[in-house]
């Protein structure tokens, strides 16, 4: 035991199978200095701390050209425990080796100390199968630095440790130490490896919490477990330097870091700068194969990265973070994104502030299928989180027109409850009800995308819109008091446009058939005036009426085209099929009969003409006769001479004698005889009279 106030110098000395409550080897009172040089510290013992070393509020402690081996403390520092040193004095060590014999001690522990480390072995000479099976420390089992102050190592080698949480090396700062100690926290480690540490839970190699003014430069990591740097909630920039991550893995396979917006201090203050490092080959188990964070994106100089070979058992094979944007997937690019667990960002740009819309919905119908996602801020399909929940609310409804009488349907929304299924939310049972003619929209809305982390407080985007703009029940619906549509049964039947609560009626099998909805059809034998009729009316003809079906191509008249009015036999068509088709004439009994062939016809009509007009010419009056008639019946009038031609035919020789009895023509009248010449012969075109009249 060294003394308060005591200072001890101790070189080349050995210190073996030493065993106390404290300090197996040595115990350092109050204010004691302590300088130890090329000395041995083997197989030492304490039941509690401090196998080999064990100091509380010491002066200064300065180790060097030393090697603690397989010392053992049951509670904290198996070879080293230093605690509540001032900061007027730190703890150096240098150039020495640490081993411990058993997983379950921690092999350096420092508690509100200053420290500097360098040229320092640590190493375990456990194999990993046992490592990875066995009782281990919850923190740092290669050093310990818990509300720790500065500590700075450099150039030293951290093999085959396994705890909990940092495997290799834990550092923990607590926020209340954080104003007592300003000027005095941070944390240096350069040129230094970690090579096959394991945690159970989180940090292979280093585990930090809280650290402040950190600085992780020209280090490599390889082949650590549960990935090899875990970083929690800094309370200044840590900057991450030439570093070389290789075939590390775990959760983030290289690194994983977290800021808790619930413990953080500021958010501004919590950011991670990586720059001009290779990660290559590392593997996470679950997502961000090079590196997952939370709450804030951290800051990478991509033009002096490397990325090579890392991969993630779900999504992330680069990076990932936790959910960021609920988005609606395609149909389309729905297998693509089940097999690469990515949205691309064209994808992303397209249904960016997207709103769904639903045209002429149907009140009480299922909304079709739909598909949607939770993505990183990388894109990348969120498939792992089985408690993601989706929610359906209802924002608003407006009606677009409201009729007389209209009742006022209740709002609706059936199927508002979704879960995750390997990342896609398949919306299939939403179903809708609400007053015909409005408009409804409604939220698509989840609860894992958390709005106090940094990239979703400035942009949440946890919501989707859905507008569905409901159509008015149609003629065949009937409208429920909770305002569906649904159409009618077979054998009932609606032909108008429900505008109220109204019932399918019952259909009139004696005249019709009823095939649902407003599918009416007129029996054979029966007809209708129009497709919203439901008067069916008995064809006179009975066989000219074939009653009406469902894509009847038979021709119908053009005024009662649809085949819901009715079918005519072939040769009938109009009201009640009552009239003969083209080509087609009317027999007694309300008959329609084809006409004859037309050329026999024509040769039937040239025969009629022929005979009908040789028959008026035998009884037509002669020239002689009309002119004697035309010659008895007009005024005497002086005439020299009248020149006729009748048909080419001169007349003059044989009526100038009788037309000589008109004693005078004025000069205009001869227009008014030849007149009166043409009406009493009934001349026609093309014949010609032709009269000359000569004064006497």
């Amino acid at each position: 035991m060294i003394r308060s106030e005591t200072s001890a110098i101790i070189s080349q000395s050995t210190f073996n199978g030493g065993q106390a409550t404290e300090g197996g080897a040595i115990y350092l009172d109050d204010g004691s200095t302590l300088e130890i040089s090329d000395c041995t510290l083997e197989d030492n013992s304490a039941s509690v701390q401090g196998g080999a070393i064990h100091a509380t509020y010491p002066g200064y402690i300065k180790i060097e050209n030393s090697r603690f081996l397989l010392n053992k403390a049951l509670s904290q520092g198996s070879n080293l425990y230093v605690a509540y040193m001032d900061t007027e004095y730190n703890l150096t060590v240098e150039n020495t080796k640490f081993t411990i014999s058993s997983i379950q001690y921690n092999s350096l522990s420092i508690k509100r100390t200053i420290s500097y480390l360098n040229k320092v072995l640590f190493y375990t000479p456990i194999s990993r199968e046992v490592l990875s099976t066995s009782y281990i420390q919850q923190y740092g089992q290669g050093l310990q630095c818990s509300e720790c102050l500065y500590l700075a190592i450099s150039n030293s080698i951290f093999n085959n440790y396994v705890s909990d949480n940092g495997g290799a090396l834990s550092i923990i700062t607590p926020t209340s130490i954080k104003e007592n100690y300003q000027g005095y926290l941070g944390l240096s480690i350069t040129s230094t490896k970690f090579n096959g540490n394991i945690a159970k839970l989180k940090g292979g190699a280093i585990y930090l919490e809280n650290t402040q003014n950190a600085t992780i430069s020209e280090c490599s990591f390889t082949t650590n477990q549960a990935s090899s740097l875990v970083v929690m909630n800094l309370l200044s920039p840590l900057s991450v330097a030439n570093q070389q991550f290789t075939e590390n893995s775990g959760e983030g396979g290289a690194i994983y870091y977290v800021c808790d917006p619930g413990t953080q201090t500021g958010a501004l203050e919590c950011n991670l700068k990586i720059t001009s490092s290779s990660f290559m080959n590392n593997n996470a188990l679950i997502k961000g194969g090079a590196i997952h964070n939370f709450n804030i994106e951290p800051e990478i100089d991509q033009f002096n990265m490397n990325f090579t070979g890392n991969k993630a058992g779900s999504y992330g094979n680069l990076f990932s973070s936790e959910a960021h944007q609920l988005v609606h997937i395609p149909e389309s690019a729905l297998e693509q994104v089940q097999v690469k667990h990515q949205v691309n960002q064209e994808t992303i740009n397209q249904i960016k502030n997207e709103v769904i819309q639903f045209k002429r919905f149907k009140s009480g119908s299922k909304v079709e299928t739909m598909y949607f996602g939770l993505i990183d801020l990388y894109g990348n399909l969120i498939t792992t989180d089985s408690k993601a929940m989706l929610f359906v609310k209802d924002i608003s409804i407006t009606n677009l027109l409201v009729y007389a009488g209209q009742l006022e349907y209740g709002n609706s929304i059936l199927g508002t409850f979704y879960t995750a299924n390997q990342g896609i939310f398949t919306i299939d049972s939403l179903q809708l009800s609400s007053s015909p003619n409005s408009s409804q929209l409604l939220q698509l809305v989840t609860n894992d995308i958390n709005s106090q982390y940094k990239y979703n407080k400035e942009n949440l985007l946890n919501a989707i819109n859905i507008s569905v703009d409901v159509r008015n029940c149609l003629p065949g619906e009937e409208i429920t008091i909770k305002g569906e549509c649904y159409q009618c049964p077979e054998n009932t039947y609606l032909l108008e446009n429900p505008t109220k609560s109204s019932k399918c009626l019952p259909c009139k099998s004696e005249f019709s058939i009823c095939l649902g909805g407003n599918k009416v059809y007129p029996k054979p034998g029966y007809w209708r005036s129009s497709e919203f009729s439901d008067n069916f009316i008995q064809c006179r003809n009975l066989k000219a009426c074939l009653g009406g079906s469902e894509g009847n191509e038979r021709r119908l008249d053009q005024n009662f085209s649809s085949p819901l009015v009715g079918a005519c036999y072939k040769g009938f068509q109009g009201i009640l099929c009552a009239d003969c088709d083209i080509s087609y004439q009317t027999q007694s009994g309300f008959k329609c009969a084809k006409c004859p062939d037309p050329t026999l016809n024509v040769l039937k009509l040239i025969a009629i003409y022929l005979f009908v007009g040789i028959k008026e010419l035998r009884k037509r009056p002669t020239i002689h006769q009309h002119l004697i008639k035309f010659q008895s019946t007009t005024c005497s009038l002086s005439v020299q001479q009248v020149h006729l031609t009748f048909n080419g035919q001169n007349l003059s020789k044989n009526y100038s004698k009788t037309l000589k009895q008109c004693k005078k023509v004025s000069p205009c009248s001869f227009h008014l005889i030849a007149s009166s010449i043409k009406e009493r012969l009934k001349i026609r075109e093309p014949t010609r009279l032709e009269y000359t009249f000569r004064k006497s």
